[in-house]
């Protein structure tokens, strides 16, 4: 065949490719295609929130094992949470409603949301000691072998996690175990514990 046949053959036979919202329906399952461990690795990662603004991470590298809960304190800029809770749960629009609430129901956190006026619409403004006991719970249960990146606004959250990273400037000032930290007097991390106070309680 030469190329004019080919292509003849190509648009009188061949199927068109179906739109991407179809597609996007028909993906298998994460679990069924997601890995079920694995490691993450950060190097020399440097980003800012736009084109126009200063970098608020510089050139930082770590690596986290399979399973590992990482505690990130330090002067931070998180956005989690400060939206309304469909859109946390949800921010592509993918879920039905009733997965949302099996969602929060796993967590522990179903009642706690049907009580906000708006329910799942609910601006989340900020959480309160029950509900940060709450999703500590659900993390230490629910995703006990997956690796958790947490950024820690009480020291308490994140005591028993594998590792500690503070941040500084946007750079690692510190990434270690919790223990080698503390037995540290001169590290941040070390400073932050003593003025929490969390270890005396």
């Amino acid at each position: 065949m030469n190329l004019a046949e080919r292509l003849i053959h190509y648009i009188k036979n061949l199927a068109q490719e179906p739109p991407t919202a179809t597609y996007l329906h028909r993906q298998p399952p994460l679990s069924l295609v997601w890995p079920s461990e694995g490691s993450l690795e950060f190097k020399n990662l440097t980003l800012r929130y736009r084109p126009d603004l200063l970098l608020v991470l510089r050139d930082i590298s770590f690596s986290i094992h399979a399973g590992h809960k990482v505690g990130v304190v330090g002067r931070t800029d998180p956005v989690l949470f400060e939206s309304t809770f469909r859109y946390n749960l949800d921010p592509l629009e993918r879920h039905k409603e009733q997965e949302l609430w099996q969602a929060l129901e796993m967590s522990d956190l179903k009642s706690y949301v049907q009580a906000q006026e708006g329910g799942l619409d609910a601006v989340v403004l900020a959480k309160d000691m029950a509900t940060d006991v709450l999703i500590q719970r659900a993390i230490r249960s629910d995703f006990a072998d997956t690796i958790v990146m947490a950024i820690a606004h009480r020291i308490s959250t994140i005591i028993d996690y594998d590792r500690i990273l503070v941040m500084h400037d946007g750079q690692v000032a510190e990434y270690d175990t919790l223990q080698a930290l503390l037995q540290d007097p001169y590290s941040i991390f070390s400073s932050l514990v003593n003025e929490s106070g969390v270890l005396s309680r």
